[in-house]
């Protein structure tokens, strides 16, 4: 496969990438169009985006390309999977959402344990031509290895980027030797350029070295160390979809890779970090200029489109009953606060959890210093 069939936009910030279109003179059609034109053909949406307004989003901006042209994978919550009727109803709307008669791959979105959601549903789906690949995206490493190892499933999606965690470098290597095939998402952020660990000054000095922006350079390294991934990636920007898309693809020396990889593991070491659990409303849940939760309200609301969003991860919740992993919180830098804390990431996860369980419930979290 071709390093641009390799490229997947996530539509999580489509409508955003159609409003700033819009507001250049561009239709949706026509967006379509310099996609195509920019070698995007592939796109990784969820019914859970937006409650399935990126669905339709990309249903519509789709509508005047031909169907062979374009690849649409999204993915279904196992809370849709609870009978064989809930789960076809949600499958058929997400075939009208985006306007086509398949699939080209149906992933269970967020699945905790095996149990928890109905594998041979999907094999029907696959079965009677309705996608053409199944699989799974954000679930731990004991279910890829039972579903790695099935013929009938063959997408498995995880984060993956310069600061990847063993989790998914345990399943990327995995599909590797099962030649499964892994799509990786958050290739440009969750650790790469919005993340300070990463150790920007390392990605600023080298680009300017070799010429190009720390966006294609943070890209060129992830994709020579992991070859055998899709590289999912988002933006609200033609422009910047234009940026990555014209990453040079130049092979980059053992040297530099190195000196990259190396920082991001020295920098993420010098973090430390104790685990404790605390009530939620011993903690202060900011925006920090993100559009996510500051109030329970807000959460029920989903007022940034979260996927899953906090109610969706509430009923998964209600059923395991713990984390996949702690939030991270910190001691706050605020004033005038009656509060010890304040959470540093997985705000959306914390809010789940109150909706799941209000805020007298401990919750598991890691304190970073």
């Amino acid at each position: 496969m071709s390093q641009e069939h390799k490229m997947i936009l996530g539509t999580t910030t489509l409508d955003r990438l159609l409003v700033s279109g819009a507001e250049s003179g561009l239709n949706q059609h026509q967006i379509a169009y310099k996609l195509l034109e920019l070698g995007v053909f592939r796109f990784d949406t969820a019914q859970s985006y937006g409650q399935g307004q990126q669905e339709d989003n990309l249903g519509r901006m789709l509508a005047k390309t031909k169907r062979d042209q374009y690849e649409v994978i999204t993915k279904i919550m196992p809370s849709e999977m609870k009978s064989r009727g809930s789960f076809f109803d949600a499958i058929y709307l997400s075939l009208k959402r985006l306007n086509v008669d398949y699939l080209d791959s149906l992933l269970i979105h967020w699945p905790t344990k095996k149990g928890e959601f109905r594998g041979e549903f999907m094999e029907e789906a696959l079965k009677i031509g309705l996608t053409r690949r199944i699989g799974l995206s954000n679930f731990d490493n004991a279910d890829a290895k039972v579903f790695i190892g099935n013929p009938n499933w063959s997408d498995f999606t995880e984060a993956l980027h310069l600061s990847h965690t063993k989790n998914s470098l345990q399943i990327y290597n995995e599909c590797k030797v099962k030649e499964k095939n892994f799509l990786g998402y958050s290739v440009l952020n969750g650790g790469t350029l919005s993340n300070r660990k990463v150790g920007r000054e390392t990605l600023t000095k080298v680009s300017l070295q070799l010429g190009v922006s720390e966006k294609q350079l943070a890209l060129m390294v992830i994709r020579e160390s992991f070859p055998h991934a899709s590289l999912i990636f988002s933006s609200s920007k033609l422009e910047h979809i234009q940026e990555i898309c014209s990453t040079p693809n130049v092979k980059l020396s053992e040297e530099i890779k190195r000196e990259i990889l190396s920082n991001c593991a020295s920098t993420i070491r010098k973090v430390q970090c104790s685990l404790i659990e605390v009530k939620p409303d011993e903690l202060h849940a900011s925006r920090f200029g993100h559009r996510v939760p500051t109030n329970i309200w807000e959460a029920q609301e989903n007022i940034g489109g979260a996927s899953p969003s906090p109610s969706d991860l509430a009923e998964e919740f209600k059923v395991r009953r713990r984390l996949t992993r702690p939030i991270k919180i910190r001691k706050t830098r605020l004033r005038k606060r009656d509060v010890e804390y304040e959470i540093v990431n997985s705000r959306i996860v914390f809010w789940g959890w109150v909706l799941a369980f209000g805020m007298e419930s401990e919750i598991e979290a890691e304190i970073i210093e």
